[in-house]
């Protein structure tokens, strides 16, 4: 899940603007959600971390918070990418998946565990 500072300082890098940022930090103040199942709904929570479930700007919110690791992920030296038609893949975003693609998989996933705890601190 997307820690929100860090979300914040994602759109600032980006550029997208301090009032930008302040009408997102809007809608997620106070956060509170709610489980159903078979038609019984749990006492209200709340919410601390993610992107909102259902609402349109979700994806791409989660794919600037994620757009750094991607990064690192494409710039990585190690990480061995396949190639097709000599294209070179590393990584596919899609919504809230990750997809990576790699040739040498123990040498690129040595690399890659190090960089997961990093981001998910």
């Amino acid at each position: 899940t997307i820690n929100w500072e860090y979300l914040w300082m994602a759109m600032d890098k980006f550029g997208l603007g301090s009032k930008f940022i302040d009408m997102v930090k809007v809608l997620y103040r106070n956060p509170s959600a709610m489980v159903c199942t078979n038609g019984l709904h749990s006492d209200p929570f709340a919410v601390y971390r993610g992107t909102r479930q259902g609402s349109p700007l979700s994806p791409a919110l989660f794919l600037l918070s994620v757009e750094p690791l991607a990064q690192y992920f494409r710039q990585h030296q190690v990480i061995t990418p396949i190639r097709i038609k000599g294209s070179r893949h590393v990584i596919s975003l899609f919504a809230d998946d990750i997809i990576l693609y790699m040739s040498d998989i123990q040498k690129s996933l040595n690399a890659l565990l190090p960089v997961f705890d990093e981001f998910e601190a």
